[in-house]
């Protein structure tokens, strides 16, 4: 399966995109609901297995995100699969504080956590998928 699953919300496919092709430019592999998910599949089922089967679960925060339902369910997926012994490393993403709020500052609250409310957007997502490489290599190196 995917390196790394991204949760976000339906307004912020086009950032998911963005971020998904800086993530597989730098050789990691990333599963996203607006292009991986087929006709037919059962959405719950299928959005569980691939967070399961993930090494990473990027959430992108933003004003849309911390109020979508379906977020808040992927989130509580990847919790619980790492404290199952998944191993699953969380990275927020942030990308405007409009929506900050007290999911935000849960899930940020002790997690690594990237800004990229500073433009242009296109380059804080190549810093953000270079820092994600970095972790997943250091977190696998260590694993040997």
């Amino acid at each position: 399966m995917a390196d790394v699953f991204i949760g976000y919300s339906a307004e912020d496919e086009k950032i998911a995109e963005m971020l998904s092709d800086a993530l597989e430019d730098m050789g990691i592999s990333v599963w996203y609901a607006g292009r991986d998910m087929e006709p037919g599949d059962f959405i719950p089922l299928t959005i569980a297995e691939a967070i399961q089967k993930c090494r990473a679960f990027v959430v992108i925060l933003s004003k849309f995100s911390v109020c979508s339902e379906y977020l808040l369910s992927e989130i509580q997926y990847a919790v619980k699969a790492r404290y199952e012994g998944a191993g699953i490393i969380l990275f927020p993403l942030v990308t405007n504080w409009e929506g900050k709020s007290a999911l935000s500052e849960r899930i940020m609250k002790g997690n690594l956590w990237f800004d990229a409310t500073v433009p242009p957007l296109q380059d804080r997502l190549r810093e953000f998928a270079q820092s994600v490489r970095e972790q997943l290599r250091t977190r696998q190196e260590s694993a040997s």
